[in-house]
């Protein structure tokens, strides 16, 4: 008795010891508590009904409503409210079908008692004050109603409560195919809740026929018709489960260490002020997530140091340290309080100030042994298998990268296997176990086991599944851990969770933000619960943050090689120079051009040495009234080269002494010159690429040889003559039947044949130099740009492959295959980087 009354002291001066920092009186725990999902509503009004569009792939609608009460000073649990809505099936002609009332009566869930959920509610608006009723779902089934899919038209009805939410799902079908999938996706809590309307049994209880009928239907949102804030209204819900406790989960704990080895996140919108505090003395290094400049700094005496960004875009502060580890907070002003992006919210802070948290998450991965496989289920029809593979890295030595061996195997034979062996980089973020805070520090000092482990970055690997597998045992060494995944046939995209569903600055991507559905769906192994009594689960902590596409993981610091393939039919080619900038005194690319002013000279640097040494050359166009007249090269306020115009285009060559000199050039009118030499003070280049013609519907081709273990992309610039407009083009891959790997993981899946479309004039404009149009034309009317690709993955055999491409109408071609390097003879010079990838 005396050891168990021990363990609760503990645990309460722990847990005091956690909130002593928070000096401040706690606020109404209504607007303190984290939600546990947020998700946007639709305003159904009385005078002003909601059109939501209903495919003609479900049969049924599912219709949530939250009515919306004016907040009095006690709340009532016991209370009743009725309200109601209309609902109206318009067909595909504009047919009303069919209209339904609905009356529905509802209650406040409310903590009315004294204590640390008083005041708690199961749901409440991000903007307002308003109490949110509980909700109510209605069914309609709509496969008979509307067969080839129509409109469903929403109104309130005036009862005794007019304002009410409403948030509109289809109910779409699945085959036996999906719901083996679907399935395989569902941990025990969702086990449990998907048949909680059917039976007290347990999941695994069920008879087949019920668990494949608790299985059959998924719901998707359906969208409103028409324009926001102009035909419905949007508003955001915050829902949680008001009894459970005040939650002890990740980004709920003062402070987040950071150092050498560790980095904290927090992701923020539109301008913002914020102080970030730390250990007075500490070498702090704050940066952009999505590619910004770096800032290196001491924190001053006072322990607090400002950053504060007026981009409108979300973005994510990244703080790192030097040295050991050590904590650091996050502190807003008080009109900053909703500038975090995610679902944790803002708690009080000393006086007028708010702290936040980085976004954590948790992910459960499974520990690998040599000896004890995880057992992977294998559906029928089942094409692939995903693993995302991730180290423990050891505490002794801190290695900044660990090796690992991973073993699949499906049957006893030597060649019923398949195994990769990767050295996997630190990561920055992620951690094994809890993270490291006041609290597990206390917990270390009083001698308990290790709270966190730090955690490498992942490597994707898909298995092609064999024929007449049924089951894949995945083994490995003891420090890998591994989480299973599979396509899901029933989802064709993936789809963010709100609120991390807002547009991003270009090349910009979410970094472990949460989904709605996603096509690679993590699944449970067939010896789940074996794994867990023997202690092999593993929890990862994520932190949510935005990264630029592409963006290289350590392991693949350094830029992608690349090269330029020519088509096999050698058809007619042309010079692209597209717009690009470089910064003052930036050495100009081999690719580049700098176009010149024919009003004014433009100082331009010419080089000690290489092919541009001592050497000036001007690509110029003339105007068709100066045939016969003379093109001048004056250089330094002197004409340095005379030539006759003799045809409308033209080179002048000049040698020059190295350093600055004044540019220009007379004498051909309205025209168009451009050097090869870089623009002192920097600004606007050109870069040229040789581009082919692809005739409508007279196919090209491109003959390359892969090796071993390479994925690679070929990235296509599309540009349409002298206009901006939709495109389409057609590939095949070896004939649209490319041979593949079989008993091997890969990374990438090819698919064989496709069509990619898009319009041109997205990637930018530019100038097909060999066009037939005055200089006048060329720059009112310019060529339109687009970049389209075309991914080939390691998943097939090497060898030579031939890709074919297609287009619907004539447009002009230049093909970069990222991933190679150029071979002797190439087309030359290397063309701009792809860095997008």
């Amino acid at each position: 008795m005396i050891i168990r009354w021990f363990i609760v002291a503990i645990l309460f001066f722990g847990w005091a010891a956690l909130l002593w920092p928070l000096t401040s009186p706690p606020p109404a725990s209504h607007l303190a508590l984290p939600a546990m999902d947020e998700i946007l509503a639709y305003r159904v009004d009385p005078e002003k009904p909601v059109a939501v569009k209903v495919p003609a792939s479900i049969d049924a609608v599912v219709v949530s409503t939250w009515a919306l009460v004016p907040r009095v000073t006690v709340c009532d649990p016991k209370g009743r409210f009725s309200y109601g809505f209309e609902t109206t099936f318009v067909d595909e002609h504009g047919k009303d079908v069919q209209t339904h009332r609905f009356e529905l009566e509802s209650r406040l869930s409310c903590d009315d008692k004294d204590g640390a959920t008083a005041g708690e509610y199961a749901a409440r608006v991000a903007q307002g004050d308003e109490w949110v009723l509980d909700p109510r779902t209605t069914t309609i089934t709509t496969a008979e109603l509307l067969p080839r899919g129509g409109v469903m038209r929403m109104r309130g009805l005036p009862i005794s409560v007019k304002d009410v939410l409403s948030r509109v799902e289809g109910r779409y079908r699945r085959g036996s195919y999906e719901r083996t999938f679907y399935e395989m996706s569902l941990d025990d809590e969702d086990r449990s809740r998907v048949v909680s309307d059917m039976t007290s049994l347990g999941f695994e209880d069920l008879p087949e026929t019920a668990r494949s009928r608790a299985l059959s239907g998924w719901d998707r949102r359906l969208d409103a018709a028409g324009l926001e804030g102009k035909d419905y209204t949007l508003r955001r819900l915050l829902l949680r489960n008001y009894r459970t406790p005040f939650p002890a989960a990740a980004g709920t704990v003062p402070g987040y260490s950071v150092g050498e080895r560790h980095a904290a996140a927090v992701n923020v919108m539109g301008p913002v002020e914020l102080d970030v505090l730390a250990p007075p003395g500490r070498s702090v290094t704050v940066s952009e997530g999505g590619g910004g400049g770096a800032r290196m700094l001491t924190v001053p005496e006072d322990g607090v140091f400002h950053v504060s960004s007026s981009r409108l875009n979300p973005r994510t502060f990244v703080v790192e340290g030097k040295g050991d580890d050590f904590l650091v907070r996050f502190v807003l002003p008080k009109p900053y309080e909703r500038a975090q992006i995610g679902d944790l919210i803002a708690l009080p802070f000393e006086g007028d100030r708010l702290e936040i948290r980085p976004d954590v998450r948790v992910v459960k991965y499974l520990k690998l042994d040599p000896e004890r496989p995880v057992l992977a289920r294998v559906a029928p029809d089942q094409p692939y298998l995903g693993l995302l593979l991730r180290a423990e890295l050891p505490e002794a030595g801190a290695p900044d990268s660990m090796a690992g061996t991973v073993v699949a195997r499906w049957g006893p034979g030597p060649n019923e296997r398949a195994e990769l062996r990767q050295i996997l980089p630190r990561s920055r973020f992620e951690r094994w176990g809890r993270p490291r805070d006041q609290a597990a520090e206390g917990a270390i000092a009083a001698g308990s086991d290790k709270t966190e482990a730090d955690a490498t970055d992942p490597r994707r690997a898909i298995l092609r599944i064999p024929k007449g597998a049924t089951k894949i045992e995945i083994l490995g060494d003891a420090h890998m851990r591994v989480h299973l995944r599979v396509l899901d046939p029933g989802v064709p995209e993936d789809i963010l969770r709100v609120p991390y569903r807002v547009e991003l600055a270009e090349n910009e991507i979410w970094r472990y933000a949460p989904f709605d559905v996603r096509t690679w769906t993590p699944i449970r192994a067939e010896n789940q619960n074996e794994l867990e009594r023997q202690g092999r689960i593993a929890d990862l902590y994520e932190q949510v943050r935005i990264e630029l596409r592409g963006q290289p993981s350590p392991s693949e610091a350094g830029q992608k090689p690349e090269r330029t393939l020519v088509p096999d039919q050698a058809p007619v080619r042309r010079r692209f120079l597209a717009p690009y900038e470089i910064a003052a005194k930036e050495l100009l690319p081999n690719d580049g051009w700098t176009p010149l002013d024919l009003e004014n000279p433009l100082k331009l640097g010419i080089g000690y040495a290489g092919e541009r040494g001592g050497r000036l050359k001007v690509l110029y166009r003339a105007h068709p009234s100066r045939l016969g007249k003379m093109a001048e090269l004056w250089i330094d306020g002197q004409n340095m080269v005379e030539q006759p115009i003799a045809s409308l285009s033209g080179v002048l060559r000049a040698s020059v002494k190295a350093g600055i000199h004044d540019i220009q050039v007379k004498g051909i009118g309205d025209g168009l010159a451009y050097a090869d030499a870089a623009p002192w003070e920097g600004g606007a280049i050109m870069r040229r690429r040789d581009v082919f013609e692809l005739p409508a519907r007279e196919p090209l081709s491109f003959t390359f040889r892969q090796r071993t273990g390479e994925s690679l992309t070929l990235v296509l610039f599309v540009i349409s003559e002298a206009s901006t407009r939709p495109f389409k083009i057609r590939y095949s891959i070896d004939g649209a039947k490319p041979v593949r790997q079989k008993g091997a993981f890969f990374r990438s899946i090819t698919t064989g044949s496709g069509e990619l479309s898009g319009r041109t004039g997205d990637a930018g404009m530019g100038l097909l130099w060999e066009a037939r149009r005055t200089a006048k034309d060329a720059r009112k009317n310019l060529d339109g740009l687009a970049k389209v690709k075309i991914p080939i993955g390691d998943d097939l055999e090497p060898g030579l492959r031939t890709i074919k491409i297609e287009s619907v109408d004539r447009v002009w071609i230049g093909a970069v295959l990222v991933g190679q390097a150029p071979l002797p003879g190439d087309l030359e010079p290397r063309l701009w980087s792809e860095d997008d990838l």
